[in-house]
């Protein structure tokens, strides 16, 4: 089966029953009280929920098993910051980082998503090797889908 993914300009092919660790129930690394040992809820940590739509988005898209550390992964993640950056959602980038590894990001992709949001915030200019990915349109899209949270 053909899954669509909105912000490319084309349908990718991905095959139904593939699992990545994204789609498990629970992932995320949940915290655990050192007093009592109890789990805690993700992380406490609200973003907008036009940034949340596309960490989300984010998260689903990359291979984790690289570090946003591949051409391709380091592309989307800058790209997507940029995106963002460039329609006036702001963020404080360690929130940002604190909600990507409680949803599914590890810690060395986190400390890349750090420095990007950080890049970004700060006007630094990326040499993104595989050029823009995402679609035109696409934080109407994520606006749309963020309605609904």
């Amino acid at each position: 089966m053909r899954i669509s993914d909105p912000a490319l300009g084309h349908e990718p092919t991905l095959t139904q029953g593939v699992s990545h660790q994204s789609d498990q129930e629970g992932a995320g690394h949940d915290a655990r009280s050192v007093v009592d040992d109890q789990p805690h809820a993700r992380s406490g940590v609200v973003l907008d929920p036009v940034v949340e739509v596309a960490m989300r988005f984010l998260e689903q898209r990359v291979n984790h098993g690289n570090s946003l550390a591949a051409t391709l992964d380091r592309r989307d993640a800058i790209e997507t910051l940029q995106v963002l950056h460039k329609a006036g959602y702001r963020y404080d980038v360690n929130n940002l980082c604190i909600w990507s590894y409680a949803n599914g990001f590890n810690y060395s992709e986190v400390e890349r998503l750090k420095e990007f949001a950080e890049g970004v915030q700060q006007g630094k200019r990326f040499q993104l090797k595989a050029g823009r990915a995402l679609r035109s349109d696409i934080v109407k899209i994520w606006q749309d889908e963020a309605k609904g949270l």
